[in-house]
């Protein structure tokens, strides 16, 4: 099974616009098509970030619905230890511990829309790549389980 992180802009994307990619994402990951790795300190970065004052007027999902999806990210993921350190962005660094989280959980894609993460290309390894070629993939991935 792919094994795959997912950058806190993509969780803020799933409250601002339901429907769309990384939504389908979410939905895809809740069917179990993929594993969800996160690490503490991730979990509470997409907390906090979700809680931002700018970002609560531009979420369109309810306090229940965002509730419940914190309440699965905390149940659901498989959680690292976060306890490996990467110092690898210097331009943002909290995009450090996505990179560290992804290394610890032996994941398979680290998915990001954001520019410092995708222009690295790749980390020990792992591709990162946008919301739009993962959800491609994992598509191409249920064809090939089907047929």
């Amino acid at each position: 099974m792919i094994r795959a992180v997912l950058d806190t802009n993509l969780f803020v994307s799933m409250a601002i616009r339901p429907g769309g990619i990384p939504d389908q994402i979410r939905l895809a990951w809740q069917d179990g098509r993929f594993t969800l790795l996160a690490s503490p300190q991730l979990l509470a970065e997409i907390q906090r970030v979700l809680a931002y004052p700018r970002l609560r007027v531009l979420i369109r999902i309810s306090r229940e619905e965002e509730e419940g999806l914190l309440r699965l990210l905390v149940e659901e993921t498989e959680t690292t230890a976060g306890s490996l350190e990467v110092d690898a962005v210097a331009a943002d660094p909290s995009d450090n511990m996505v990179l560290a989280c992804a290394v610890e959980g032996h994941a398979d894609y680290i998915v990001s829309g954001d520019t410092h993460l995708l222009s690295l290309r790749e980390y020990a390894g792992i591709p990162i790549i946008t919301a739009a070629a993962f959800l491609d993939l994992l598509k191409r991935e249920r064809l090939s389980a089907d047929g």
